[in-house]
């Protein structure tokens, strides 16, 4: 019994693509965890922009609060009811632990965001490196464009890599109880969650190509400043490996969370390396689509250098 067949069954019952399905939970996701900012954006005042200054925010508003005690709610009702369920009807429950797990990693994200970059960064080699300390000071200061790169490739990850993780234990757990089970193969792997995976990854580059004239306009005052253009080219990299990096140990994180789930309800072991193997061929991705759009913009930056130059000469 493929514990695939759980979600081809949904769908013809609520007569809905299941890929649809799935990307609109991402949807969701995405307007769960970036509501906040959107409503902030629209109460800022010009001359606060102008100024290029943040505005004081809450950490964590009441409408995020409501949404994550309704999620922890349905994450243990729906353990509790796999608890209590047969075997059959447990894999039918489990099997959408990832997606709860995705919307409430889309709500905390932004909360967390910065205690997560000052912790693994504070253990990286490079951090005395200044192109590193320039690049990670920008992720903590822009927060709300932080949360909106990395949140489509946490959750990419965190759906993707969850799912393997509790397909895995279900199977394990079928076939201890003497049912033939199979997981989920690379061609439905990549028809259930290819057109998701692509939404995020357009999410993440959608962010960036908008904050193209930004980064011209701070390469240009770097240059202007003395900096040569390798360093802004190494800055980029740094900036695009903290988005991707900090996304992957997010999305891993949750993703670790269904696996775990799921076996300890199984009373089975947690498969981590299928786990660790599909959220490091995201990761790696994710990356150089990131950095991809950030590249672009060198030329305008080089262009603006000779511009700079004219001016004060003149």
């Amino acid at each position: 019994m493929p514990c695939f067949d759980v979600f081809v069954c949904l769908g013809a019952c609520l007569d809905f693509p299941v890929v649809a399905l799935v990307a609109c939970v991402e949807l969701l996701a995405f307007v769960l965890g970036g509501l906040s900012s959107v409503h902030s954006s629209l109460n800022v005042s010009p001359l606060l922009t102008l100024g290029g200054q943040l505005p004081y925010r809450k950490k964590i508003g009441a409408f995020r609060i409501v949404v994550c005690a309704l999620l922890v709610v349905g994450l243990f009702s729906l353990i509790a009811i796999s608890v209590e369920s047969d075997p059959l009807a447990r894999i039918s429950c489990l099997v959408f632990l990832p997606f709860v797990v995705a919307l409430f990693c889309s709500v905390v994200l932004r909360p967390l965001l910065p205690w997560v970059v000052k912790t693994w960064t504070a253990v990286a080699p490079w951090r005395g490196s200044p192109v590193w300390l320039v690049a990670q000071s920008k992720v903590l200061f822009y927060s709300d464009e932080s949360v909106a790169i990395q949140m489509p490739i946490a959750i990419g990850i965190s759906l993707v890599a969850g799912l393997i993780a509790v397909v895995d234990a279900l199977v394990v757990y079928l076939r201890g109880q003497g049912i033939e089970a199979s997981g989920i193969s690379t061609e439905q792997l990549l028809s259930f969650l290819g057109a998701p995976i692509l939404v995020c990854v357009a999410g993440a580059v959608a962010v960036v190509a908008m904050t193209a004239n930004d980064r011209v306009l701070e390469g240009r005052t770097f240059i202007s400043c003395g900096s040569s253009h390798r360093s802004i080219f190494e800055m980029m990299i740094c900036e695009s490996f903290i988005h991707a990096f900090n996304a992957l140990i997010v999305g891993m994180a949750c993703a670790l969370s269904s696996g775990a789930i799921a076996s300890a309800v199984c009373s089975v072991s947690l498969p981590l390396s299928a786990c660790l193997v599909s959220s490091l061929l995201i990761f790696a991705p994710s990356f150089a689509v990131v950095l991809s759009p950030m590249l672009m913009v060198l030329p305008s930056v080089s262009a603006g250098k000779v511009l700079l130059a004219r001016k004060a000469v003149e």
